[in-house]
């Protein structure tokens, strides 16, 4: 009996060391999706829970990051130059930022309210690399749902006055409502195609989510949540046709019942008549604040800001921001260009440009790929923050963690090139 113990005690310690694992990833997840919860939370709600100061949901980020770094490090990878770019451009920016200090509107919680959003770049790509394309779409499914449901609710309790709209006008939202949309837009391409063989429920229901998107974006008349739309089901149709050209004949076939309906009373005219589709017809970006907001922004970069940018905390005169106490912004509306701010041309081209491009040239240009959906998802973001918005923590964590999937060659490609190189090698003999 003594001789078995320390074999019993082996046999524990090993399966407890194979369960160690398994734990961490699910803590991980839990984390994350807590995260996505309350981000998705009404801001009424949620902006006045503080910590000595601190927004919660600071504290959400906080702990998403260190969740992330706890399991990044144990994982085996073959590359983390991705990961690597995030983090040496993060400390370029903060150094750069060291240069500026002396400017006007410079301080500290800019600053850091700078780093807190940009990290999440990094912490998308640790966590995209450590969950692989298979684990991270399950985690992705999770959050797609969360999101769809939490933004039904928020839509019906604002419809029901229980909540009250931060919205001008008769425009019903509320800041926080992006984020769940935001999720929804990025996510309906992969989730799409993870559910391809799976049945037409669930189909179904990832189409439902996709429709609380867009009666969020009708009942806000958001523009940008409208076009992330478009986007997301544009490029889903570009995935089915590369994958096989016969899709295109139920593609047409459901354009088609879409198209007629339109053409009646219901259709164009019915969505014309709405504030959305007003402010769609009367769109003139030359007249807009976030056109002059750009304008604004580049006159006041000088060559040095051009090629190098200010760093985190800089903020710029604003007309959007005209109303607040300073005046200044600390980003632009047009999201996807706040690196060109922060960064400078090198900046903007390193760390935005070319992983975006990068992607989409394999979405467009290479024959069907398991990275496809991925590349859809970078393609929706560059759409919306082309638009409005984009630089905050949860969107820039799910373009990390798309970007390092959609970078990263499928086990299936290594294999068919060993083969062809072991071919090569015996024909060569």
């Amino acid at each position: 009996m003594t001789s078995a113990e320390p074999t019993i005690h082996l046999q524990d310690m090993r399966a407890l060391a194979a369960h160690r694992p398994a734990v961490r990833q699910t803590m991980l997840n839990a984390v994350i999706l807590a995260t996505i919860l309350f981000a998705s939370i009404p801001l009424s709600i949620t902006q006045p829970l503080r910590i000595y100061g601190i927004p919660v949901l600071n504290v959400f980020w906080i702990g998403t990051t260190l969740a992330v770094a706890w399991t990044y490090r144990r994982t085996r990878t073959r590359s983390r130059r991705l990961f690597a770019t995030y983090v040496f451009g993060g400390l370029f920016l903060c150094l750069i930022s060291s240069l500026y200090m002396d400017r006007a509107g410079f301080g500290a919680r800019p600053f850091l309210q700078d780093i807190s959003c940009y990290i999440g770049l990094p912490v998308g790509v640790a966590f995209g690399q450590a969950k692989g394309k298979a684990n991270f779409q399950k985690v992705l499914a999770t959050c797609y749902y969360t999101s769809a449901i939490v933004l039904g609710l928020t839509m019906v309790l604002m419809t029901a006055g229980l909540i009250q709209s931060g919205g001008t006008g008769v425009r019903e939202l509320d800041g926080a409502m992006y984020t769940p949309s935001f999720i929804i837009a990025m996510s309906f391409p992969c989730m799409w195609s993870a559910y391809r063989r799976r049945g037409k429920l669930l189909r179904a229901l990832v189409v439902a989510g996709l429709g609380v998107s867009l009666v969020f974006a009708i009942m806000s008349a958001t523009r940008s949540v409208f076009i992330s739309i478009v986007v997301a089901v544009s490029l889903t149709a570009i995935i089915e046709l590369k994958e096989d050209l016969l899709n295109i004949l139920w593609i047409s076939a459901v354009g088609l019942l879409l198209i007629i309906p339109s053409l009646g009373s219901l259709g164009v005219s019915a969505f014309d008549n709405t504030l959305l589709g007003e402010r769609i017809n009367s769109t003139d970006y030359q007249s807009e604040d976030r056109f002059a907001e750009l304008t604004v922004m580049f006159s006041d970069m000088g060559t040095q800001e051009w090629l190098h940018g200010e760093g985190f905390g800089a903020q710029f005169l604003s007309p959007i921001a005209k109303e607040t106490d300073t005046g200044l912004a600390l980003v632009p509306h047009v999201g996807i260009l706040t690196l060109l701010l922060k960064g400078g041309l090198l900046g903007f081209i390193c760390l935005m440009v070319i992983p975006c491009v990068f992607a989409l040239s394999r979405l467009i240009t290479r024959r069907h790929l398991p990275s496809d959906p991925f590349s859809a998802g970078i393609g929706v973001y560059v759409a919306q923050a082309a638009v409005s918005g984009g630089w905050a923590f949860i969107p820039l964590f799910f373009l990390g963690a798309f970007l390092i999937l959609a970078m990263e060659r499928d086990s299936s490609v290594r294999r068919r090139a060993a083969l062809l190189r072991e071919q090569y090698a015996v024909s060569a003999t």
